[in-house]
């Protein structure tokens, strides 16, 4: 016991004697621990922005898109092409079973026209379930249903920025618009998404129709239809 206060008090005579250099060093010490503090907060909140603008994008969701193979394999050279097509679709519902949804997606930008204005917008054929995988929310009106897809209908939900260019302050939903001349019935419209990240454009500058009715009066050269 006489020993541990021997050590206090020659601990505190030596920081009496050297006040400057006690003071500087438990500065240090402070300054270190502050800094490691700061830097794990800025971390936590560059990965908490970063997550937030993922469920933005979409929550758990992973985008494929086709492309060029890099090595050999199989027998087949590096460098060949692979196009996916309506069937990976199909074959991804069927045999994925850790997928919860899945859609195809097919856009073009193509000249769209209203009673009041006109652009040149981006047009996604998706299917009904893309506004789940996508969590976009309504402002107006309803998103595609499985009889719109089925049956190939012209109907079209709208991005804000669209409704504004397109309509501005006038009704939209229940309006009829011209896609490179085609009728469109404007069956709803999205909320304002705030967006820093996406893959293909802005939401609030899309328009959105159902994928078979894309392929029909929009195709691509090479169509994602099924390969039967």
């Amino acid at each position: 016991m006489m020993f541990v206060k021997e050590i206090l008090a020659q601990t505190i005579r030596n920081i009496l004697a050297h006040k400057l250099r006690s003071l500087l060093t438990m500065f240090g010490i402070a300054w270190g621990i502050a800094s490691v503090i700061l830097m794990i907060a800025i971390g936590d909140g560059f990965k908490l922005g970063y997550y937030e603008q993922l469920k933005v994008l979409g929550k758990d969701i992973a985008i494929i898109w086709g492309g060029r193979t890099t090595h050999q394999v199989g027998g087949q050279r590096a460098g060949r092409n692979i196009r996916l097509t309506y069937d990976d679709v199909l074959a991804i519902e069927r045999e994925c079973h850790l997928v919860k949804h899945v859609t195809p997606e097919l856009n073009r930008s193509l000249h769209a026209k209203s009673p009041y204005n006109s652009g040149v917008f981006a047009v996604h054929g998706v299917a009904p379930i893309y506004q789940e995988i996508r969590s976009m929310k309504l402002a107006g009106g309803r998103f595609m249903n499985r009889a719109d897809f089925r049956e190939a209908r012209t109907v079209c939900v709208i991005g804000d920025e669209v409704r504004k260019q397109l309509f501005a302050d006038r009704q939209a939903v229940g309006s009829e618009i011209r896609i490179e001349g085609i009728p469109f019935l404007v069956i709803g419209r999205l909320q304002h998404k705030e967006q820093n990240n996406s893959y293909s454009g802005l939401d609030d500058e899309k328009i959105f129709i159902p994928y078979t009715t894309m392929i029909k009066h929009f195709p691509d050269p090479r169509p994602l239809v099924p390969q039967r």
